[in-house]
């Protein structure tokens, strides 16, 4: 693919900038990327029903379905070398002055090669975009997974606790590219807020990430004399965030993490999961033999996220966003269970 390109995300390329209307329309104007995934359609959703907002652009590969009425569709490859350009055009022509970037990949994969592409590159194009139209405010989805699962992590982790993910996990490291990415951009633009939005592990009814694959077995395996506490949010307090993020266009890192965490063992009680106990080197054996070979899985990379503590401190978001956590870990546990059909008197009853 040509976006093999390296470019400083605020520069842009020759021909990228954009042709800007005699006269810019009025009101809120959001751009949404990755409107397709299941985060991009919510997140419309919530935005068609906000009065604040007057029109909203959904770029993808695919239209989200329903019928909108403020939403208007721009199909955009973000892989593609003149995708900077379309984009560009399209935030000019219709005002836009915040763009939520949800053209992630939300699961690992095999083919790396694409991953970077989807991931890094993606982000490159649309940072290139943005400075050429001349863009307000950008919103960005990352992940507390950053932080590492570590020994010598605090209880709680907080925004300004460097970032050192497994370095086996190519997954994580396009994640830290482009966080530092979005840094440059903050650099290079100091027109533009820039609101990172550090998520916990999503957990809900619709989601599916390495957090639903393994839990959603009815054997998970777990590392042999490890009981670690776990965060996740619930998928609605995610799409929620990310609105409040839109709304009040504050520049800055936050976590976007519950209160409350669960040992993994109480999690597997409340889902009705039967653990099975594996030694370390076994387990990472069996999950790479999983992954590599046979195509499925989780990679061996996050074993330490089964090993050590990641539990991150959420209130920043409430502090300085406004931000209201709607559910607990346990709640968000309790809708995936839901979800997958364990039955509610046990959900209600183990913990």
């Amino acid at each position: 693919m040509g976006g093999k390109r390296r470019r400083s995300p605020g520069g842009g390329t020759r021909g990228t900038e954009a042709k800007q209307p005699a006269i810019a329309p009025a009101g809120r104007s959001v751009a949404v990327t990755g409107a397709f995934g299941f985060l991009g359609r919510m997140l419309i959703a919530r935005l068609e029903a906000n009065p604040a907002i007057d029109r909203i652009l959904a770029l993808d590969l695919k239209p989200p379905p329903g019928t909108l009425r403020k939403t208007a569709f721009v199909q955009v490859d973000l892989t593609h070398p003149r995708s900077d350009r379309r984009m560009a055009e399209a935030f000019a022509q219709a005002g836009t002055d915040s763009i939520v970037h949800l053209a992630l990949l939300y699961n690992p994969i095999h083919n790396a090669a694409y991953a970077h592409e989807v991931d890094a590159i993606g982000t490159l194009q649309l940072l290139g975009a943005a400075a050429a139209a001349r863009v307000g405010s950008i919103v960005a989805l990352s992940s507390t997974a950053l932080y590492g699962a570590s020994p010598d992590n605090p209880s709680f982790l907080t925004e300004d606790r460097p970032l050192r993910p497994s370095p086996q996990s190519r997954f994580l490291a396009d994640k830290l590219e482009v966080e530092r990415q979005f840094e440059a951009f903050r650099v290079q633009q100091p027109h533009a807020a820039v609101t990172i939005l550090r998520m916990a592990a999503l957990l809900g009814p619709t989601v599916r990430n390495p957090a639903t694959q393994l839990l959603g077995r009815p054997i998970v395996p777990v590392l042999l004399g490890h009981d670690p506490l776990m965060q996740f949010l619930h998928e609605d307090d995610a799409v929620r965030a990310l609105e409040v993020a839109v709304i009040k266009r504050v520049g800055g890192v936050f976590n976007v993490a519950p209160p409350g965490a669960l040992p993994l063992s109480s999690i597997l009680r409340l889902l009705g999961r039967t653990a099975l106990p594996l030694p370390g080197v076994v387990a990472r054996a069996g999950m790479g033999a999983l992954w590599s070979i046979l195509g499925f899985g989780t990679p061996p990379s996050w074993l330490d996220y089964l090993r050590y503590v990641w539990v991150a401190d959420g209130s920043r978001a409430a502090r300085e966003l406004g931000f209201e956590y709607h559910h607990s870990s346990r709640e968000a546990v309790l809708a995936f269970g839901l979800a997958g059909g364990v039955p509610a008197e046990r959900l209600v009853t183990v913990g």
